[in-house]
């Protein structure tokens, strides 16, 4: 229905189907139906409202299905959302941007527990912490 119908039946199921995506096991069995394509091609028409809905969707299933981010990117999503980066609508721009950037912004690694401390240390001080530090005697 969101990727075939006429738009007004296209949006009117969007509107359900979102109302619908409020939890994680919705969210689940709605992307296994397929709707991210769906919403993704009606990201694609000149209509706010549905745009700004369908931007909505796409963060439901971003922060309720556990590949929501890997799904959504696959699908496309990333490219749609930096389209509207652009937009007159300030509401709408803003919007894309901030998943843009929560989702796929800048990379804050997190190098977790099983990393060694000395992968800390610079290169070029490795050999310092690994003999000891050494200091310079002027006597």
């Amino acid at each position: 229905v969101l990727q075939d119908d006429a738009f007004d039946l296209r949006r009117e199921a969007l509107y359900a189907l979102y109302n619908i995506s409020q939890s994680k096991d919705a969210v689940k069995l709605l992307v296994h139906m397929g709707v991210i394509e769906g919403i993704l091609d009606l990201m694609r028409i000149d209509d706010v409202d549905t745009i700004i809905l369908s931007i909505s969707f796409i963060s439901n299933i971003l922060e309720l299905h556990p590949q929501g981010v890997q799904l959504v990117e696959e699908a496309g999503g990333i490219d749609a959302l930096e389209h509207h980066q652009t937009h007159p609508n300030p509401d709408l721009w803003d919007r894309a941007r901030v998943l843009v950037d929560k989702y796929w912004g800048e990379d804050d690694y997190d190098y977790g527990a099983e990393d060694n401390k000395e992968d800390d240390y610079p290169p070029w001080r490795l050999g310092a912490q690994q003999q000891g530090e050494q200091t310079f005697n002027f006597d």
